[in-house]
């Protein structure tokens, strides 16, 4: 299937007129102050975790908790002093700018940014539970977009209905200078719903997979997968720990197979880590995929953070970033800050996706090698950060001067 074909977005998944802009900033009459309000019904996504604890209710689905709605948020409007440097994402001392900064930063990948590596030329599939207000949100003017798919309801729009895969969206792709960027802005996105939020399932494996089919056919670089899966509506259907092996769960030979397809596949590690299951999630567990943890501003493991190792003793989660307190753009527009590793995943994924797009000679399983080698803790994993922290500059400077030896 070519590309076209694939992910042309067709003009009924664009649903809305003309949005209403104000100093930049996207206003909106039918979305509520707290976005809280959406997620109340929503069983499958993982609710608002306590402020002090950081943790997350259990459960399936979304890896994401909102912090209470008290926490700051940033200014409604969003404003540009024309002192902003061409990545601002700490040159204004918004909430955003600031926050999205020490992010990076956490990673060492502002320095990659700035050595003109920001995903351009790549191509990433977003898998998730809905991009509501996605297509009328200012900080996506500037998104890359391949094209929509609605795997659960098919031909529906991606762009109603559940907010999750906006938050995620926003870590990758927002690009608003001196308030946030994401970590790949100029990467371009496909944006796939796979999760149902109504209900859970083992028929979601087959959603996600078939998510992950459509990505492969569009010819996807990356994948983005902030779900994960565990326990079912119907008790009978949950699964075991010992399942965690990448292949017994259907959900996770799907990963493997991605992997063999020569797609580099980021997933989330799940928020059980303060939960009776405790353990990462499916297909978390899959070999040749990098599952990311989470992490506090003090590089401790959040407490929700789910653990390793896998059943058969593999190295899980492989890597951890900012997942406690995370900057993130809601359905509204507005700045605010999240926990999960829902939001550590697409952080640290999009700087893999700027790497790799420096080192293109590299494959996907070399890519995470290369990352493993590049990370704090590489010489003594462990079953809370897994190799620990990246540094994608250093892993940069490592594999351009092997290329350059090489040669």
């Amino acid at each position: 299937m070519s590309l076209t074909k694939a992910v042309l977005t067709s003009p009924d998944e664009n649903p809305f007129g003309k949005p209403v802009y104000v100093r930049g900033v996207l206003y909106l009459d039918d979305v509520p102050e707290d976005d809280s309000a959406n997620d109340a019904g929503d069983s499958s996504v993982d609710k608002p975790g306590d402020a002090d604890n950081e943790e997350p209710e259990n459960g399936g689905g979304n890896n994401d908790a909102d912090l209470p709605p008290e926490r700051e948020e940033a200014p409604s409007e969003y404003e540009n002093d024309g002192n902003t440097a061409t990545i601002g994402y700490g040159e204004l001392k918004t909430l955003g700018a600031e926050s999205r900064y020490e992010e990076i930063k956490m990673l060492n990948g502002t320095k990659l940014h700035e050595a003109g590596f920001r995903g351009e030329g790549m191509r990433v599939a977003v898998i998730d539970a809905g991009f509501m207000n996605a297509d009328r949100v200012s900080a996506f003017d500037s998104l890359r977009l391949l094209g929509t798919h609605n795997v659960v309801f098919p031909g529906k729009s991606v762009f109603v209905g559940d907010d999750h895969g906006t938050k995620v969206l926003s870590c990758l792709a927002a690009d608003i200078p001196g308030v946030m960027v994401g970590t790949a802005p100029k990467a371009s996105y496909l944006l796939l719903k796979s999760e149902d939020s109504d209900s859970e399932y083992p028929v979601e494996e087959d959603y996600w997979t078939a998510a992950v089919e459509y990505a492969d056919s569009a010819g996807v670089d990356v994948i983005s997968s902030s779900l994960g899966y565990f326990a079912f509506d119907t008790d009978e259907l949950s699964y075991d720990q010992d399942a965690l092996d990448g292949r017994t769960a259907m959900i996770s030979r799907a990963a493997n197979l991605a992997a063999d397809k020569g797609i580099l596949v980021f997933c989330s590690a799940g928020n059980e880590g303060s939960g009776d299951w405790e353990k990462i999630t499916f297909p978390s567990d899959a070999g040749g995929i990098f599952t990311v943890g989470a992490i506090d501003e003090d590089k401790k493991k959040s407490g929700f953070s789910s653990v390793g190792f896998t059943a058969d003793g593999r190295v899980k989660p492989d890597a951890v970033a900012l997942g406690t307190s995370s900057c993130v753009i809601g359905p509204d527009g507005n700045v605010r800050y999240a926990n999960g590793t829902s939001f550590a995943t697409p952080i640290l994924a999009g700087m893999g996706v700027c790497l790799w797009q420096s080192l293109p000679w590299l494959n996907n399983r070399e890519m995470i090698e290369l990352l493993h080698r590049s990370s704090s803790q590489y010489k003594h994993p462990d079953t809370e950060l897994g190799y620990g922290i990246p540094d994608f500059y250093k892993a940069y400077k490592k594999e351009r001067k092997n290329g350059v030896r090489s040669k």
